[in-house]
Parts: C-alpha cells; sequence; structure tokens
C-alpha cells in the first residue's frame, strides 16, 4: 500500500491561496476504504484521478469549492510524492435523460506538490474546460451560463529589474495571487530564501521579452502594471588629478 502524502492538507491550502478566485478546501481522512468512492464518485470525466480510485487505496482527499459552482477533488498521486491528482466534480443535476449526453467532458490532471506551479496548471489546462462544461449543463437546465463577470481590478504593480547578470527579478512580497501564476507560466523561477521570481538569462534577450509582454498583456485587464527598470551600471569615476609637488630652488 503506497504511503499517504502528510503534507496533502498543506498543498490544498497553498492551491487555494494561488487560484485565480476565491476558492475554500476541506480536508477529509478516510476511516473506512469505501469512503474514497463518496466524491471519487463524482469525478467527472477521465484522467489519472478516476484510475487512481479505483486501483489504489486513498487514505484522504480534499475538496475544493470555488467560484461558479467549481468543485475540485484533490488527491495523492499513487507511486509519485512529488505529485498529486486533481480532477473536476460533476454537478449534481435533476434531469429526466442523461445531461452529461454529448458534453466535452473536462479531465483531471496530475500536477506537481509545488502550489503555485499547480495552480498555473489547473487554471491554464483544467479550469477553462471545467467552465465551459458547466455552462453547457446550465444552458441545457434552462438557467443562464455563467457570464464570467470581468476580473476585480487588483491593485498594485509587478517590478522587474534586470540585473547585471542579464536575469529579471522581481520581489515575491507585494505580487498577488494571479500575478504569481502568470508568471509561473511565463517560465519564471521562485526562489523562497532570496523571496524572489527569476526569469533566466538563459532564454535570451528575444525570448525573455517575449515572455514578459505575455505577463504584462495577461495582468493588465486587472489593472496590474508591468514596470521594467534597469539596474544602472556603476558610473567610472575618474582618479583625481596628480598635484606636481612646487620645486623648491637651491639654497645658495
Amino acid at each position: 500500500m503506497p504511503q499517504p502524502h502528510t503534507d496533502l492538507a498543506t498543498f490544498a491550502c497553498h492551491l487555494a491561496h494561488h487560484l485565480p478566485g476565491n476558492w475554500h478546501y476541506g480536508y477529509r481522512r478516510h476511516a473506512a476504504y469505501y469512503e474514497q468512492f463518496c466524491h471519487g464518485q463524482q469525478v467527472w470525466g477521465g484522467g489519472p484521478a478516476l484510475k487512481a480510485i479505483h486501483e489504489f487505496v486513498l487514505e484522504h482527499e480534499v475538496v475544493m469549492d470555488g467560484p461558479g459552482g467549481q468543485r475540485l477533488y484533490i488527491i495523492d498521486r499513487p507511486l509519485r510524492r512529488d505529485q498529486f491528482l486533481v480532477a473536476p466534480l460533476a454537478p449534481a443535476v435533476g434531469f429526466d435523460t442523461d445531461p452529461f449526453d454529448e458534453v466535452d467532458e473536462p479531465s483531471g490532471i496530475a500536477v506537481p506538490a509545488d502550489g503555485a506551479r499547480a495552480a498555473a496548471a489547473v487554471a491554464r489546462r483544467l479550469l477553462p474546460h471545467y467552465r465551459d462544461a458547466l455552462n453547457v449543463l446550465r444552458q441545457r437546465a434552462g438557467q443562464p451560463p455563467d457570464s464570467r463577470p470581468a476580473p476585480a481590478v487588483e491593485s498594485g504593480a509587478v517590478a522587474l529589474r534586470l540585473g547585471g547578470d542579464g536575469c529579471w527579478t522581481t520581489p515575491d512580497d507585494a505580487l498577488s495571487p494571479t500575478a504569481r501564476t502568470v508568471l509561473y507560466t511565463q517560465g519564471f523561477q521562485h526562489f523562497p530564501s532570496t523571496r524572489l521570481f527569476m526569469l533566466p538569462a538563459s532564454y535570451g534577450v528575444a525570448e525573455q521579452t517575449q515572455r514578459i509582454s505575455n505577463v504584462a498583456r495577461q495582468l493588465a485587464p486587472l489593472g496590474i502594471e508591468v514596470k521594467l527598470h534597469h539596474t544602472p551600471r556603476a558610473a567610472t569615476v575618474p582618479p583625481p588629478p596628480r598635484i606636481a609637488k612646487p620645486v623648491s630652488a637651491p639654497h645658495r
């Protein structure tokens, strides 16, 4: 039996913090094997989470509730302690016929154990398909689809500074969860020891420019400005002029 991740709840906390919108999570440890099917049978679509539920004993789980009726099911990825599985949960609907027939169902994905990187993957690969599928079901139920109102404007800015080593950096303490997620998706690396996000010089100038442009374009609708600063080179200070000492006339 694979050993469970003891940090599932911690991971869920970090994931909820970095996902766009307001998300809340509930952690539950299973007292018996059959309890993993309580929410497991609600997993929507295929993906690795559905396979894990039927082939492994899962000792705990997390269910997250987000905006627009979105619900995520999070479990350990068996045999991979550096990853978790995130899957969408199907909504409870009351139809006489199968409401999920011919719906392009969203699928769960495997994500890294880092909350910010995982949020970037979920926001890019899972949530858009999930929202589309939910809207199809709402239309079939005669309900208005989720209009996806414009996100609330966030305050602050992302200050990127180009260092002498060719790397762009920004402090992490003033970044919103959305800004962190966007930076991750564009290749910025996070270093907790220095509390910096860094875009490596190894990308090259052209690639760095494109990635920074992508960051600015994604954050602009949220009211987050990207400001660029170049570290000034140290000015070359000329040495002080040499003052010739007066030569005293020889005494006669």
